[in-house]
């Protein structure tokens, strides 16, 4: 059935000269794999601008179950979306967690919540790109992913077992584990609300840290994050 969607860009890949592969989070249909112009034309050149990395965007699609390719027309941007402002080095962290999602919501199945959560989240990057957003993101991303950390028992443990997701009373045999401060600055993260986290005060280490943490935390619960080629590139501009 031909119908509107309201999407959100995550990842391009180029297959050949003529045509490029994109993968989009859908508002009703989850994720799913666009067709694309390439090329320097007129109308490639138009949809790329109008898809970059977290960029949202609706169009019109006859989308079926049997097709694992879908084609669009008629593309139109959506109020709010990052990609009309951004710097360059807010494009580099919207190109990062565009990365992360397309691998994140590989083999997620659509939800409602999720998809308010994503779509609230682009445009919240939009108005306000803190420089904590992308850390702050992937923390409140784990509870629609069902991996949330349990941050309530901070008490007197001593450290967080990113293993178990919780805090504990004495260190873990392994080493995934977070001292009392670091699981702190976690809970924090996951305490402020998203549209809050330029509020949040961290050193240049401790957002690095944070990073590296949530990163082996999916990696740990989830799916494989730590070797993102985009991850190197925002290490060396926030160094």
């Amino acid at each position: 059935m031909v119908e509107r969607i309201e999407c959100i860009a995550l990842r391009t890949v180029r297959v050949n000269d003529s045509r490029n592969l994109l993968s989009v989070w859908c508002r009703g249909h989850g994720r799913l794999t666009v067709a694309m112009p390439a090329g320097r034309g007129r109308e490639a050149l138009r949809r790329r601008a109008l898809t970059a990395p977290l960029a949202l965007f609706e169009a019109v699609s006859d989308i079926r179950a049997d097709r694992e390719i879908i084609s669009v027309r008629d593309l139109a941007p959506m109020s709010g979306s990052p990609a009309m402002s951004l710097t360059p080095v807010q494009f580099s962290v919207a190109t990062f967690l565009a990365e992360a999602l397309d691998v994140l919501l590989r083999r997620t199945p659509h939800d409602d919540a999720l998809s308010s959560f994503l779509f609230d989240a682009m445009r919240c990057y939009g108005v306000s790109p803190s420089v904590n957003f992308h850390v702050s993101f992937l923390c409140h991303l784990t509870e629609f992913l069902g991996i949330a950390p349990d941050v309530a028992g901070v008490g007197r443990s001593v450290v967080f077992d990113l293993r178990e997701g919780r805090f504990c009373a004495t260190p873990p045999l392994h080493g995934d584990f977070l001292s009392q401060e670091e699981g702190r600055v976690l809970r924090v993260l996951l305490r402020v609300p998203l549209e809050r986290s330029g509020m949040i005060s961290m050193r240049q280490y401790d957002r690095r840290r944070a990073l590296d943490v949530i990163l082996h935390y999916y990696s740990l619960h989830l799916c494989e994050l730590e070797g993102l080629q985009s991850v190197s590139i925002l290490r060396q501009i926030f160094d």
